[in-house]
């Protein structure tokens, strides 16, 4: 019997998100089955073998595309991308549904079930669609997890779907299941400089439900701006991760909307972090000073004290300041 495999789809959250994750389920669940299926088909009247018989994921053949149920196929755990963008699981979904799968996803066998490391968009669309089965080339198995992931990255850089979030997500799992030896090897591996890796890193510090909502927008979703947004949460804690994650939010809404860019951002945060500027205010005194008016102003808060005169000749200017030195010595009382 096949692995029922539970959809761990990676799909960005938005008012649709819950909606469209309960039907991918949905549709993973209609379209699990035994491995076993009808008689093999015919490989001279077809390009893909359908299974059949008793043929399990370990007698599948590297170089063969079979069509296969999708309850015989995994999501890989090394996939660069992690965010799906619903509107376009659902676009795949409805080409799918009318023009058929052109192009096999490609996958490889491990314990029992074919781990599909290129095609995970039209594998959700699958199961979002409740299309029931997916042409799939079968791959050699990679040396490691490493060269998994880093063979996904390519094909994902060249579509140019790899966002920074995908990067921070499954870096970090990387990291942490021991598949890179350190954030050097990692930076290494992918000709990446170590700055460029912590700072990508450094994203994971935004919460869950802000990341799927700046990976959805080219404008958040750069390392640029999404770096300088994940510095609202560098002193994150209990006490204030409400606070926080609403400044972030409203900000991440603004950069949308107006379309700003790294600098902008910066300020913005900056401000918002601040909160408002509050005005200081003094207390000032009118005074008098031969025939010239000035003023004596005070600023507690500060510690300040002013006096101001304007239009004094250079005799007036000497007489006054001889006047304060003297009270400041307590020879004088004025």
């Amino acid at each position: 019997m096949s692995k029922k495999i539970r959809p761990n789809l990676g799909l960005s959250a938005n008012k649709d998100g819950n909606a469209m994750m309960k039907a991918l389920e949905d549709g993973a669940r209609a379209t699990t089955a035994p491995l076993a299926m009808n008689a093999m088909a015919s490989k001279e009247a077809t390009p893909e073998t359908s299974l059949g018989g008793a043929l399990s994921a370990a007698a599948l053949k590297v170089g063969e595309v079979y069509d296969m149920p999708l309850s015989m196929l995994a999501r890989s755990d090394n996939n660069a991308r992690v965010f799906y963008n619903p509107g376009e699981v659902e676009e795949m979904a409805e080409s799918l549904a009318s023009n058929g799968q052109e192009i096999p996803v490609v996958g490889y066998v491990k314990d029992g079930s074919v781990v599909v490391v290129d095609g995970q968009k039209r594998f959700n669309a699958c199961a979002l669609g409740k299309i029931p089965s997916l042409k799939v080339l079968i791959r050699a198995a990679p040396g490691s997890a490493a060269d998994e992931y880093e063979a996904s990255r390519r094909i994902n850089e060249d579509r140019s779907t790899q966002t920074a979030f995908d990067d921070a997500v499954r870096w970090q799992e990387l990291l942490e299941r021991g598949a890179y030896a350190s954030q050097d090897d990692l930076a290494a591996r992918l000709k990446k400089s170590k700055a460029s890796i912590s700072k990508t890193l450094g994203l994971n510090r935004i919460p869950g439900p802000l990341r799927r909502m700046m990976a959805d927008h080219p404008q958040t979703s750069t390392l640029a701006v999404a770096y300088e947004i994940s510095a609202i949460f560098s002193n994150l804690d209990d006490s204030n991760a409400e606070q926080l994650e609403a400044i972030a939010e409203e900000i991440i809404k603004t950069v949308i909307k107006k379309g700003l860019g790294r600098e902008q951002t910066i300020e913005l945060v900056r401000s918002k972090m601040q909160g408002p500027k509050t005005r200081v205010r003094g207390d000032s005194v009118q005074v008098k000073f031969g025939n010239h008016k000035g003023a004596i102003k005070v600023v507690a808060s500060r510690g300040e004290f002013t006096m101001n005169f304007r239009g004094l000749s250079e005799d007036e200017i000497e007489d006054l300041k001889r006047r304060v030195e003297s009270v400041l010595a307590g020879q004088l009382t004025m």
